[in-house]
């Protein structure tokens, strides 16, 4: 059995900076394709960052910027729209992470 020489523990932005880098060109590329006119700078994005996980991120957004968002035809609620964006969000964070 090998001997633990060194224990890692991270948190995002701590090794390496995937929230600027990584999460927030994630959730742009999800809403360009999703056809929103939403973009995060990276201001914004550090702004939102107080509101833990994205999906609560992205109702935060929708409730402080966009009141009078109008949902998709194809969805019924807001929660049922942001787990789909926070879905396509996350094959782009994958995505970027791999090359």
């Amino acid at each position: 059995m090998a001997e633990l020489k060194a224990l890692i523990f991270d948190v995002d932005g701590t090794l390496a900076e995937t929230e600027r880098d990584g999460h927030r060109p994630a959730f742009n590329q999800a809403f360009l394709d999703n056809k929103l006119d939403w973009n995060w700078s990276v201001e914004r994005y550090g702004e939102l960052l107080e509101v833990s996980g994205g999906k609560e991120r992205m109702r935060a957004f929708v409730q402080q910027s966009k009141p009078n968002f109008v949902l998709p035809d194809s969805f019924e609620d807001l929660t049922a729209f942001i787990k789909h964006l926070h879905a396509a969000k996350t094959q782009y964070y994958k995505q970027f992470a791999q090359e």
